[in-house]
C-alpha cells in the first residue's frame, strides 16, 4: 500500500512540474488555487477570498481503486473496499484503512458478515440487519429473542427501516443515551423512537431515554419530568442527582457536540461541547465531554458583530458621549459622526440657560439669574437642582410698617410682624409706651405702685420717690436661743446660739438655750417657794411662778409656848389661849422654848390675868445687809448670834449681772462667774459680739466671702449679713471655634474645641470648617470657589473681599476642528486655532479638513483615514505558495509571471481598487487558475 502511495505521488509532482511550464506565460488573468488548499488571486482589481477546503475532493465508496478528482481540490485515493487512500491536501499522507486490511471487529473468521463485524449496508451482514454500533461505526446486527451474546448489547424490538414487521435485535445498551444532541431526532434510534434531547441550560442538551418509573432506567440513572430543546415536557431517563453525562466511545469517534452558552444574564455568547478523544484541542484529560468552548462577552465595537452577546449587534458602539454629534455604526464600515444643532447641556449645570450645539460642541448659555423677590428665601443655584429658594428663618425683615413692631423676622419663607414694642423699662417703677407716630418710648414714673426689689430682706416695697423701697423683714422669732439674720437670697436665717434664757416656765430654773431651744431643770417648789409662813400654802404655776396663798383656820404656831390653840386667819398666825399666868417675869421663864433668836418670855401684866408673852425686844434681828446670794446672815438658835450661812457648792448665782457667762454658782459662800458665753451665728457676714444686758449680739459687717461656692464669680461682699455674688468672671479667647467657660472648682479659663462650620473672613474659601492649624484649634480655610465660568477668553481669579472675578483675556487661543473628530491628526488633517476678542472666541483658523477622496500617487492620507492611496490600482504584486514565489508587474496590462512552486501552505498579497479581495487555498485550484480555470 506504502508503495502505490508513493507512486502515485511521483505521477502527481511529474504532473504538476509540466503544468507549470505551460503556465509560464499567462495573460494577467486570474490565478487561483482550489482544493486542499486554494488560492485565487485577481491583480487586475478582481477578487480574492478564503474558503476552507482542507481535506476537500470527492470519495468514491464503490470501488477498490485509486480515484484522483481534482474538481474540488487535491488527490484523493480512497480504498474503502480494501484499497489505498493518499491525500495530500495539505501536503501530507493521509492513509486510510478504514474496512480494509486487518480490520477485525469481533467477528473473528466469521467477518464480515457475521454479528457484530464491521459494515456499511444490510448487504454486507449475513442477518441482513446494519446497524450503529456502541463505537461509533456500524456493525452487523445480532437476531435475538431475550438475550445477546455480545456484552454491552440488550435484546429489543425494532421496527427496523425497510421492513414491514418489527424484528428483535441486539442493539448497544441504553441507545444514545447522554449524547449531546442539538435536536430530539438525533436522539432516537432502534429500540427507543421516543428518546429526546434533554434541555441542561447553559451546560448544552444530551439525549435521555424514555421511561415510565426508574425500573426502566440503567443503573446511575432516574426517569424524570424533563423539558427537550423543543420546550416538549415529558419522561426521561436521565443520571441521577443531577449529575453531568459522560462521552460514549460513539459520541467520541463522531465528535457529537451541542450548543452551549457563557457570559450571564442577557450577555450569554454561544459555544459548542463536544465529545473528544485525548489529545485532541480542548478535550479534557483523558478525552470526553469539552467545555463549553465560547468566546467570553466583551464591549461591543462597531464590527457588525455581537461582541457582548446580548443578541444585539453593534449597540451604542458609536456613542462619543458628544450630545451635540450623531453617531452610527455602519457594521464594517466603521463609526459615522455628524455635527446636530439644538439644545444641550454644556456643562452639567442647572445654573446656565440656553446651552446649545455650535460646530459639534456643546456651548454654555447665559447665567441663570435666581431672585424670586421674597426677602425671607436665599436665593442660590444648585448646579443639580438650578434656582433654589431656602427659608432664611430669623432673618429681618419689615412686615406692617409699624414702628412700634420690632424684630420682625422671616419665618417659613414669609415675613411675621414681631412682638409690639413693649418700651420695657429695668425698672420696675417706670412704665413705657410706643408712640406710634414715631416709634418713640414714652416713660412715666408709677408713685406708690407696689413693686419688688428681689431682696427677701425687704418687704411691703413701694415705687417711692425714684425708686423700689420696703421696710426691713422682721426675722425675730422671739426665741433667744437663735441669732436672727437676713440673707439677700435665702431670706430670715435663725442660727443656734448658746446662752442663758427664759424657756417660760417660772417653775424651771438654770434655764438655758440648748440647740436653739430653752430649756431648765425643774425646781423642788417646796425649797423654791417657801415663805416660811405656815399660814400660806406654797406651791409653783408654771407661768405666775411661785404661790403663797393665805390659809385660815389651819394650825400654825406663834412662836409663843404659852399658847395653845394658835390658828391661820388670811395668812396670818393668831395666838391661841394663852395657858401661862404669872405674877413676875421667873414665872414664865419655865416655859421659854430654848430659841434664843426669837425672843423671851415675860410676864405681861397690862392686863388681867396676867400672862406669859414673847418680849419683842429679846427678838434677834441679823443685819443682812451684806447678804449675798451666796451668804446670808441668820440667827442661831442655841446661841442668838447672827451668823452667816453659806448655800450648797454648786448653787446657781449670777456673779457679775453679765448674760455674757454662764453657769455662775457658789463658791465658798461667794457667787462666782462661769465660762463666757460664745457667740456664733456661723454667719461670716456678721461680727459676733456680747452685749452683758442683751446677750450675744451679731453686727453686719461687708466682708468678703464666697456666695456661691463658685470661683467664677469675683469680689463677692457681704452686705446686710448676708454674701451676695460678685461679677462673673469673663472667659473669651477671641476664637470663634472654641466654646470658652469657666471652671468653678479653680476660677481657671477653659476652651472646649467645637467641629463646625466658621467663616475665616476670606471671600476666596469655601466649606471653612474648625480644626487644629499648628497645633492651634482655628477656622481652617476650606477649598476656593470654582470660579471658573467655562469661557477660554477670560482670565478667572479670586479676590480675598470680593470673591470670584473674571477679566477678559484677548491673548487667550482655543485649539479649534470642526471636522470628524476621528480623522484629527490623522494625515493631511490638522487643527487650526481660535482668538479671542472682547471675551468671545472668533472663527476657527488655519484647520485642514479631510478631502472627500484620494489624490493618488502623492503618498499622502487626503481623507484621514489612516490609509494612503486607497483605491488606487495597484502598482505590484506578489503571490506566495508553500516555498515558492510568483511575482509581476503590470506593463500595459501584461504580466510576466517568475514561478518556483512547491505543494504545501500559501500566501498572496496586493492591492486592488472597488472591489474586495479573495483568496482561494489548494494546490489544484492554484493549477487551474494557471491554466484559466476559475
Amino acid at each position: 500500500m506504502t508503495q502505490m502511495h508513493l507512486r502515485n505521488q511521483n505521477n502527481w509532482v511529474a504532473a504538476l512540474a509540466a503544468l507549470l511550464l505551460v503556465a509560464g506565460c499567462g495573460d494577467g488573468g486570474d490565478t487561483a488555487v482550489t482544493g486542499d488548499a486554494t488560492a485565487s488571486t485577481d491583480v487586475n482589481g478582481g477578487d480574492v477570498s478564503v474558503i476552507d477546503d482542507t481535506g476537500g475532493g470527492s470519495t468514491d465508496a464503490g470501488g477498490g481503486g485509486a480515484d484522483a478528482d481534482t474538481s474540488g481540490g487535491g488527490t484523493d485515493a480512497d480504498t474503502s473496499g480494501g484499497g489505498t487512500d493518499a491525500d495530500t491536501s495539505g501536503g501530507g499522507t493521509d492513509a486510510d484503512t478504514s474496512g480494509g486490511e486487518d480490520a477485525d471487529t469481533g467477528g473473528g473468521d466469521l467477518c464480515p458478515g457475521a454479528a457484530y463485524c464491521e459494515c456499511k449496508s444490510n448487504s454486507d451482514c449475513d442477518q441482513g440487519y446494519c446497524i450503529e454500533g456502541p463505537n461509533g461505526g456500524n456493525v452487523c446486527a445480532e437476531t435475538c429473542v431475550e438475550s445477546c451474546t455480545e456484552a454491552g448489547y440488550e435484546c429489543k424490538l425494532v421496527n427496523f427501516p425497510g421492513n414491514p414487521d418489527p424484528v428483535n435485535l441486539c442493539v448497544p445498551a441504553g441507545g444514545k443515551l447522554c449524547n449531546p444532541c442539538k435536536a430530539s431526532t438525533e436522539c432516537t434510534g432502534l429500540g427507543d423512537g421516543s428518546a429526546a434531547c434533554v434541555d441542561n441550560g447553559d451546560a448544552g442538551s444530551f439525549c435521555g431515554s424514555t421511561c415510565t418509573s426508574n425500573d426502566g432506567c440503567s443503573v446511575g440513572y432516574e426517569c424524570k419530568d424533563v423539558k427537550t430543546i423543543e420546550g416538549k415536557d415529558v419522561k426521561q431517563c436521565i443520571p441521577k442527582d443531577g449529575a453531568l453525562c459522560t462521552c460514549s466511545a460513539a459520541a467520541i469517534a463522531k465528535e457529537l457536540s451541542t450548543i452551549c452558552y457563557t457570559g450571564a444574564g442577557e450577555a450569554k455568547c454561544e459555544g459548542a461541547r463536544t465529545c473528544l478523544a485525548a489529545g485532541k484541542q480542548g478535550a479534557p484529560a483523558g478525552g470526553g465531554l469539552s467545555a463549553c468552548l465560547a468566546p467570553d462577552p466583551k464591549q461591543e465595537t462597531c464590527n457588525a458583530l455581537d461582541d457582548d452577546c446580548d443578541g444585539e449587534t453593534d449597540e451604542s458602539t458609536c456613542d462619543d458621549d458628544n450630545p451635540c454629534t450623531e453617531d452610527a455604526c455602519d457594521g464594517l464600515n466603521g463609526c459615522k459622526t455628524t455635527n446636530k444643532a439644538g439644545a444641550c447641556d454644556a456643562d452639567g449645570s442647572e445654573c446656565t440657560k440656553d446651552d446649545a450645539c455650535k460646530d459639534g460642541k456643546c456651548v454654555a448659555g447665559a447665567k441663570v439669574e435666581c431672585d424670586d423677590n421674597n426677602p425671607c428665601t436665599a436665593d442660590s443655584c444648585d448646579k443639580e437642582k438650578g434656582c433654589v429658594y431656602t427659608n432664611d428663618d430669623g432673618k429681618g425683615c419689615n412686615a406692617d410698617d409699624n414702628l412700634c413692631t420690632q424684630n420682625d423676622a422671616c419665618k417659613e419663607g414669609k415675613c411675621e410682624p414681631g412682638e409690639t414694642k413693649a418700651c420695657a423699662s429695668e425698672d420696675q417703677c417706670v412704665t413705657g409706651n410706643c408712640n406710634i407716630i414715631d416709634g418713640a418710648c414714652k416713660y412715666t414714673f408709677q408713685e406708690a405702685q407696689a413693686c419688688n426689689d428681689g431682696n427677701p430682706c425687704t418687704t411691703g416695697e413701694k415705687c417711692t420717690g425714684d425708686a423700689c423701697k420696703g421696710t426691713p423683714t422682721v426675722c425675730d422669732d422671739l426665741n433667744p436661743c437663735t441669732a436672727d439674720s437676713c440673707d439677700k437670697t435665702k431670706g430670715c436665717i435663725h442660727t443656734n446660739v448658746p446662752g442663758p434664757c427664759t424657756d417660760g416656765n417660772e417653775c424651771t430654773e438654770q434655764d438655758a438655750c440648748d440647740e436653739g431651744k430653752c430649756k431648765g431643770k425643774l425646781a423642788d417648789e417646796a425649797v423654791k417657794c417657801n415663805d416660811n409662813n405656815d399660814c400660806t400654802k406654797d406651791s409653783c404655776d408654771a407661768i405666775k411662778g411661785c404661790q403663797n396663798v393665805p390659809q385660815t383656820g389651819t394650825t400654825c404656831d406663834d412662836a409663843n409656848v404659852c399658847t395653845v390653840g394658835d390658828s391661820c386667819d388670811a395668812g396670818v398666825c393668831k395666838s391661841g389661849t394663852n395657858t401661862c399666868s404669872c405674877t413676875a417675869d421667873s414665872d414664865c421663864a419655865k416655859n421659854d422654848d430654848g430659841n434664843l433668836c426669837n425672843g423671851t418670855l415675860f410676864c405681861d401684866k397690862s392686863a388681867v390675868p396676867y400672862q406669859c408673852k414673847v418680849n419683842p425686844a429679846t427678838i434677834v434681828k441679823c443685819d443682812t445687809s451684806k447678804d449675798t446670794f451666796c451668804a446670808a446672815t441668820q440667827c442661831t438658835p442655841s446661841t442668838g448670834k447672827c451668823d452667816v450661812v453659806k448655800k450648797p457648792e454648786g448653787t446657781i448665782c449670777d456673779a457679775d449681772q453679765s448674760l455674757c457667762t454662764k453657769d455662775d454658782q457658789c463658791k465658798e459662800g461667794v457667787c462666782t462667774p462661769g465660762e463666757k458665753l460664745a457667740c456664733d451665728d456661723k454667719n461670716g457676714c456678721t461680727d459676733d459680739v456680747c452685749d452683758p444686758k442683751e446677750g450675744c449680739k451679731f453686727i453686719a459687717n461687708t466682708a468678703p466671702c464666697d456666695a456661691d461656692n463658685d470661683a467664677c464669680t469675683e469680689n463677692d461682699v457681704c452686705l446686710e449679713k448676708s454674701c451676695t455674688a460678685g461679677q462673673t468672671k469673663v472667659c473669651d479667647d477671641g476664637e470663634a471655634c472654641t466654646e470658652d467657660s469657666c471652671d468653678t472648682a479653680d476660677g481657671s479659663c477653659k476652651a472646649k474645641n467645637l467641629s463646625k462650620s466658621c467663616d475665616d473672613g476670606n471671600a476666596c474659601t469655601e466649606g471653612d470648617k474648625c480644626g487644629d492649624v499648628g497645633g492651634k484649634w482655628t477656622c481652617v480655610a476650606g477649598i476656593g470657589p470654582d470660579c471658573d465660568d467655562k469661557n477660554p477668553c477670560t482670565k478667572d481669579s479670586c479676590d480675598k473681599t470680593n470673591g470670584c472675578t473674571n477679566t477678559n483675556d484677548d491673548t487667550a487661543t482655543v485649539p479649534c476642528y470642526s471636522g470628524d473628530p476621528a480623522t484629527k491628526g490623522k494625515g493631511i488633517c490638522a487643527e487650526g486655532v481660535q482668538k479671542c476678542a472682547a471675551g468671545k472666541l472668533g472663527a476657527c483658523e488655519g484647520e485642514v479638513l479631510p478631502l472627500k477622496e484620494e489624490t493618488c500617487g502623492n503618498s499622502k492620507d487626503d481623507t484621514c483615514n489612516g490609509q494612503t492611496d486607497e483605491g488606487c490600482k495597484p502598482t505590484s504584486y506578489e503571490a506566495r505558495f508553500g516555498s515558492a514565489v510568483v511575482t509581476g508587474k503590470v506593463k500595459g496590462g501584461n504580466t510576466e509571471y517568475d514561478a518556483r512552486m512547491f505543494v504545501g501552505g500559501s500566501a498572496t498579497g496586493g492591492e486592488s481598487k472597488g472591489t474586495k479581495n479573495t483568496a482561494r487555498f489548494g494546490f489544484y485550484e492554484w493549477v487551474s487558475s494557471l491554466l484559466g480555470g476559475k
